[in-house]
Order: structure tokens, then sequence, then C-alpha cells
């Protein structure tokens, strides 16, 4: 059985609702982008990666694309 069903309606509604965080500075909505960072090993002259999640936002757009 089912447990209920929603209208088209109520399921737009739901569907475009706004997600997400935002930040606290600016208001804007916050991206989270995966930042790679190339790093070279001293002992054995290889390039590792480093990846992490990064939040953007208006705040500091510039300082993670520079």
């Amino acid at each position: 059985m089912s447990k209920g069903k929603r209208s088209f309606s109520a399921k737009l509604a739901h569907s475009s609702k706004e997600r997400g965080m935002t930040c606290p500075e600016c208001g804007e909505k916050v991206q989270f982008i995966k930042h790679v960072n190339s790093v070279k090993n001293t002992q054995n002259d290889v390039w590792k990666f480093n990846k992490n999640m990064v939040a953007i936002c208006k705040c500091n757009q510039k300082e993670i694309y520079s």
C-alpha cells in the first residue's frame, strides 16, 4: 500500500525550494568545489596531489581562484 500521494504542485514546491548554505557575511549561496594542489616530494622527486573540498562564495572567490 502506498503511504500517500503528493500533488504535482506539492512536488514542484518541494523541488524548487532553495537548498544549501548561505554565507553569513555576504548572504550569497555557498558552492563547494574540489581544490587540487600539487606538491613535489623532496625525498624521491614524486609529485603528489592534495585534494580538499572548499566552500566558495563572493567573499573568498578571488582567494581561491587566483
